[in-house]
Formats: C-alpha cells, structure tokens, sequence
C-alpha cells in the first residue's frame, strides 16, 4: 500500500490534509477537513471528499502519474476550484471512470 500527503495546512478554523493512497484494488484521493473543536458544526465530525478509481478503470494511467499531476495543480481558489474538482475533470477528459462521495 502506497500513501502520499499532496498538501497539508492549519488555520485557526481546521486541519486540512490532501492524501494519495494506493490499496490492492483501488486508488483514492481525498481532501480531509478537521474542524477545531470551537468551528466544528457537529463536535468530533470530520470531513472526507473523495475520489475512488478502479485499477482496472485506470487503462495505462499510474499511481506515480496521478501522484505527480496533483502535486503539480493549485486549486483555484479565486473561482472556488478544488484540486479535487481538477482531478475529476482530468480523469473525465481521459474517460476514466470514478466513484466520489462525501464521508463525514
């Protein structure tokens, strides 16, 4: 199992951490909220906004490829673009199918 950190911050508000992970089937990124505990809107309630892909969806696609392109891409936030809403419209230009939810 592979487990990259793309991006990690605080602020006053929450932790925020981006993470690659690599498991036998399947490779998920995903963009963790931690609210401090004077922030949070439900006390201990974390927040996971995620990306699931299928290796056998990946076609020639690999985890240090995805690794390396979301290292490399900034959100926008002027126009409030996640990385993670760069990465789903990379993945869609390439007809890679996905699964996305939010765990909290």
């Amino acid at each position: 199992m592979k487990r990259n950190i793309i991006h990690e911050s605080e602020n006053q508000i929450a932790w925020y951490c981006d993470v690659l992970k690599e498991d036998p089937d399947i490779i998920t990124y995903s963009e963790l909220v931690v609210p401090n505990k004077d922030f949070a809107v439900i006390p201990d309630m974390d927040y996971d906004e995620y990306v699931d892909i299928k290796k056998e969806n990946l076609k020639t696609l690999t985890y240090e490829q995805i690794y390396l392109y979301l290292k490399n891409i900034q959100p926008d936030l002027s126009k409030k673009i996640s990385r993670l809403d760069k990465f789903k419209d990379f993945l869609k230009g390439r007809n890679i199918l996905f699964e996305t939810g939010l765990f909290t």
